[in-house]
């Protein structure tokens, strides 16, 4: 989600009021006229150019993606496929904070704790945690922007366009798929879109599926979320403190 200001500019008219002269001084000459300077021409604007209208894929998913950006908090099931197996999450973030359990490929179970600006790792299911830099800081910031990674895809994946939708059930819920089709070295993004009637009806993204690449990182990431109406409020572990 720019903001304008608006420059107001003052302008005071100044008149000029002529002084009768002395009887002595009837006769004195006038001033002669100031010499009119040729008015300045004003240079063409370029004329703006419009935007072409969204498609109604493009309108759907656009406005689901910045309702869902503008929630407080929600809770999210993750899994994220890579070649050497799958890796799981489930938590919840909330405004500055989030709280994560994780199973890496190799079965390793970890949580993690993000709140009042401190980050906490526990490898033993909470019973001892890390804090500082010994708390795996570069991960934690990893899951939680792949959680959020399709409103920060927003405005490049309306922009290119080439969307498809279709109505389907998602765990018996009613959702509007929306795809964009995997094109040369772009994988294929998948979101589906639901109403949540707790927020007047409002669309947000119920689940999403993308390829997330870095220098050594390829996974796909399905991302289901859910409790979309619900405040979420994360505390700092009592070990941790």
């Amino acid at each position: 989600m720019k903001s304008a200001s608006l420059l107001f500019t003052a302008v005071s008219l100044l008149t000029v009021c002529a002084l009768p002269l002395g009887a002595q001084d009837a006769k004195a000459k006038k001033k002669p006229a100031p010499e009119k300077k040729p008015a300045a021409k004003e240079e063409a604007k370029p004329a703006e150019t419009e935007e072409p209208a969204l498609t109604k894929e493009q309108a759907a998913l656009k406005q689901a993606l910045e309702n869902h950006g503008k929630l407080p908090g929600y809770h999210v099931d993750v899994v994220l496929k890579t070649p050497k197996g799958n890796a799981t999450l489930k938590g919840a973030l909330g405004t500055g904070s989030l709280s994560l359990e994780g199973t890496d490929v190799a079965g390793k179970k970890k949580k993690r704790v993000v709140t009042g600006g401190e980050f906490y790792l526990s490898e033993d299911d909470g019973k001892t945690w890390k804090t500082g830099d010994d708390a795996d800081k570069q991960s934690t910031r990893l899951f939680s922007n792949i959680i959020t990674a399709p409103m920060q895809m927003k405005d490049g994946i309306i922009k290119e366009g080439g969307l498809t939708a279709k109505e389907e059930k998602l765990d018996g819920e009613d959702v509007l798929h929306i795809e964009k089709p995997a094109k040369g070295e772009a994988a294929a993004v998948h979101f589906w879109i639901c109403k949540e009637p707790k927020l007047k009806d409002a669309t947000f993204v119920r689940k999403a599926e993308l390829t997330v690449s870095g220098d050594d990182l390829e996974l796909l990431a399905t991302i289901t979320y859910s409790k979309l109406a619900e405040p979420v409020e994360i505390k700092a572990p009592e070990a941790g403190k």
